[in-house]
């Protein structure tokens, strides 16, 4: 059971180094989606923290590149993420929004696995833009307050 200053301490990490989407699947005929929660770390105690408290799966990713680390993924795309979200949900500064979309994405999950309503398809369709709309947002942001690498040393001071 996870205290107080667990979820703080996780709504931390969440804010900063996760992943909160909805990712498409080009089934044939329709796309289906499927919502996700990843978080990575270095750290393999961080991972397995979260694994221990919350469920999901960890894996080891190898480095791609010499001047990379390995890290560990934590991830959960199960109904596990209403419970892990909505927990975390009050300490979250950053990801607010994206956490409140996921919510309302698995809203529309029918555990029997039926045929889904047309409704539903166009609802988790928005759902996947507003996720890709706020990803953007940062982007743009983060690229506007970027400030420019000083070409001298001159300009340093």
């Amino acid at each position: 059971m996870a205290t107080k200053e667990d979820l703080i301490y996780i709504a931390a990490i969440i804010d900063t180094n996760s992943y909160l989407g909805i990712e498409p699947h080009y089934n044939k005929p329709e796309i289906s989606y499927n919502a996700v929660v990843k978080v990575t770390q270095a750290n393999e105690t961080i991972a397995r923290y979260f694994l221990e408290l919350f469920g999901g799966a960890i894996r080891n990713v190898k480095p791609e590149k010499p001047t990379h680390k390995p890290c560990w993924v934590w991830r959960s795309n199960s109904k596990d993420i209403i419970s892990f979200l909505s927990a975390v949900y009050p300490y979250l500064k950053v990801r607010q929004r994206q956490a409140e979309i996921l919510i309302a994405y698995r809203d529309t999950v029918d555990p029997k696995n039926g045929p889904t309503p047309p409704g539903i398809k166009a609802l988790r369709e928005s759902l996947y833009l507003q996720l890709e709309q706020l990803s953007e947002e940062g982007i743009r942001r983060k690229i506007r307050n970027k400030k420019p690498h000083p070409a001298s040393a001159k300009e340093l001071l």
